[in-house]
């Protein structure tokens, strides 16, 4: 049986409960909102549901290593993915501020990953706290414009809900 995807047809707002976060789709995208039931063995720290336009795909996790900073939490994140990779590897191209319309603010960066092989791809990643104090990373390939633009919508809600 083929796996059923909710597809956002008009503005839809998409909770991702798990990071405290909210997306502010656009009206004239055609957005599919996938449930964790399509991905069983994730890890712990991902949070659902991850969205998909085209090849276009945003995904969130929380960071859970045990630092004060956006950048050491970022540093840890780069050690850890070089480390663990064999044959692999992940490395930084560009780091800048990013801000929403709600008034978050993080980290942008343009990170390239590649194997030995030859074989390589970009990545975009946000990295910002939310309102409970946890770092979240969204991570997004595909068309850097549509990602932005669902970024510059994102909001925060209440750490209580």
């Amino acid at each position: 049986m083929a796996p059923l995807w909710i597809v956002a047809l008009h503005a839809e707002r998409v909770e991702i409960p798990k990071a405290k976060i909210a997306f502010e789709l656009p009206a004239s995208e055609f957005w599919q909102i996938i449930p964790a039931s399509q991905f069983p063995n994730s890890a712990a720290s991902m949070c659902f549901p991850r969205l998909r336009h085209g090849s276009t795909t945003i995904s969130v996790a929380l960071w859970e290593y045990d630092f004060n900073s956006l950048d050491a939490h970022i540093r840890a994140y780069f050690e850890r993915m070089n480390r663990y990779a064999s044959g692999a590897y992940t490395r930084e191209l560009d780091r800048s501020d990013f801000y929403t319309k709600s008034g978050i603010s993080g980290v942008r960066l343009r990170v390239e990953s590649g194997r030995d092989d030859g074989t390589k791809w970009e990545l975009l990643r946000y990295v910002f706290k939310n309102r409970a104090g946890m770092v979240i990373c969204i991570s997004a390939n595909g068309n850097a414009q549509q990602i932005d633009k669902v970024i510059s919508n994102m909001e925060l809600f209440a750490p209580n809900r």
